[in-house]
Order: structure tokens, then C-alpha cells, then sequence
């Protein structure tokens, strides 16, 4: 991993950009009997072909990455990438939070 440029809007969820290129979102996941969660990788959402240089979360469920390019990109998550941390129990959203959001869109988090 380099630079680790880390915003938790909720303390649950973090984004970060890695040697190879990648942007990962990580959570921390609730398991019985286990205190702290446990942190996974819960996406991959972006790919590039230029060095990642930074990322930050502009809410919960978008963020903002920077590329040695030097062009800023948005990135808003799909439907189920907001069904899978429901159901793994990193966050909970009230249903007006994510109704706009797309379904499956190659270039979203999922």
C-alpha cells in the first residue's frame, strides 16, 4: 500500500489506493465473539493504469480519486455495493439515502 491518504466519515468504511494501481475499499465487519471487528477488503473499485496518487471520501458511499495523470474522478457506489455492507453489517442507510443510487455499472464500487 503507499499512500494511505484515509477520510472515515462513518469510522466503518476506508478507501485507499495501493502499489498496483487499485483503489480498495476496506470495513470493518462485525463477527460474534470477536472485539474489534474484523477489516476486510470489501471492494476493488477502481482499476487505473497510471500510480494512484490519493483518494478521499466525499460521503459514505462516494469518493474522489487522484491519479498521476492528474485528473480527479468520482465514484459513486451501486446498489449492491450498499445491499452487501447492509448485509455484512458495516452501515445501515435509511431508504431515501440510496434510492437514486444505480444498479450494477461497470466503473462503480461493486
Amino acid at each position: 500500500m503507499r499512500k494511505n491518504h484515509l477520510s472515515k466519515p462513518s469510522g466503518l468504511i476506508t478507501p485507499h489506493n495501493s502499489l498496483d494501481q487499485t483503489t480498495r475499499i476496506h470495513g470493518a465487519i462485525p463477527i460474534a465473539g470477536t472485539v474489534p471487528p474484523v477489516w476486510h477488503e470489501l471492494s476493488r473499485p477502481q482499476i487505473h493504469g497510471y500510480d494512484l496518487l490519493g483518494v478521499k471520501f466525499l460521503n459514505l458511499l462516494k469518493f474522489i480519486s487522484i491519479a498521476d495523470e492528474k485528473v480527479a474522478r468520482v465514484f459513486e457506489a451501486p446498489h449492491s455495493f450498499v445491499k452487501m455492507i447492509e448485509g455484512l453489517n458495516v452501515a445501515k442507510f435509511v431508504p431515501d439515502e440510496v434510492r437514486f443510487f444505480p444498479q450494477n455499472v461497470s466503473g462503480h464500487f461493486a
